[in-house]
């Protein structure tokens, strides 16, 4: 067959041409379509079984549901890197309420106490980043009051609370 009679379709791959490795493709720090859209599903879901109040939902209420959406992501995120940790298991079953309440709660220490609430993250990132939180009575936070905690629940708190996870360098007492 001469070159004159083939049709070549300019959409088709040349059967040479090296085939990607689709493995390598997706940047482990995104996320899927279908990820993002189970995420914000759930959180509508979750919004449309409340009774609307009265008067309609307050910026504060529209505020608190958004900032929910972030931590979810993190957290299919960490759990993608983390699926071979066995204590990660454990915490993986901890549902998305408990990360809402520890945030709230960081988020109220904040708004009293400055001081408080840097010390906290302080912490946090370090225990994000493999730390043991720094010197607690003789022994440190994490064993005292985290013990079992994977790594990736304070990670999933500082994204949460819009904090950087990056750790400014060890603990001291």
């Amino acid at each position: 067959m001469s070159k004159e009679n083939t049709k070549i379709n300019p959409f088709e791959e040349h059967p040479k041409a090296p085939k990607p490795d689709t493995s390598k493709a997706k940047n482990k720090d995104s996320w899927t379509r279908e990820e993002v859209t189970r995420v914000l599903d759930k959180l509508v879901n979750k919004v449309r079984k409340q009774d609307t109040p009265t008067w309609g939902y307050s910026q504060h209420q529209l505020v608190d549901h958004l900032k929910q959406i972030l931590p979810k992501l993190e957290k299919i995120r960490i759990e993608r890197e983390d699926t071979e940790s066995p204590v990660h298991a454990d915490l993986s079953e901890c549902d998305e309420h408990m990360y809402s309440k520890v945030i709230q709660y960081y988020e109220e220490v904040k708004e009293r106490s400055s001081v408080d609430y840097t010390r906290a993250i302080i912490e946090y990132r370090d225990m994000a980043n493999g730390g043991d939180g720094g010197s607690y009575n003789g022994s440190t936070l994490r064993v005292k009051y985290y013990r079992g905690y994977h790594d990736s629940f304070f990670r999933v708190v500082l994204t949460g609370l819009g904090e950087s996870l990056e750790s400014p360098g060890p603990i001291n007492p």
